[in-house]
């Protein structure tokens, strides 16, 4: 008896530390990044966008970006799952298949331990 609560207990701790672990995985980051960039760009506040990508992507974005005095767009948020997430180091890719089954690759940079968008991560890849 005492060994079958010994075994239960042990892997009760195995799947809490595996799902922790998948939590803090990079794959895991960078959908949750993912949702939240899709979340921001729904908004369309460029300056919350530009929090979520990095630097050489985020200052030209900002230089670009509609007149900050106008009306925040509340486009409606598209509709799409996430494929093959692709890591190599501190750059990485991810696929988002839409419901018209098109395909749209984003590319991302770790820095300082934070995944961001980051398109010129493509030559990285």
């Amino acid at each position: 008896m005492l060994a079958v609560v010994v075994i239960t207990v042990a892997s009760a701790v195995a799947a809490i530390a595996a799902y922790d672990h998948y939590q803090n995985s990079d794959p895991a980051r960078i959908k949750a990044l993912i949702g939240t960039f899709s979340d921001s760009v729904s908004r369309g506040n460029p300056q919350e966008i530009a929090t979520l990508m990095c630097r050489e992507e985020a200052e030209p974005y900002l230089d670009a970006a509609a007149d900050p005095g106008g009306e925040l767009a509340n486009a409606p948020k598209p509709k799409f799952r996430i494929g093959d997430i692709v890591v190599h180091g501190d750059a990485a890719s991810a696929t988002l298949i839409f419901r018209d089954d098109q395909t749209q690759t984003m590319y991302f940079r770790k820095n300082a331990g934070k995944w961001t968008v980051c398109a010129p991560a493509k030559d990285q890849m």
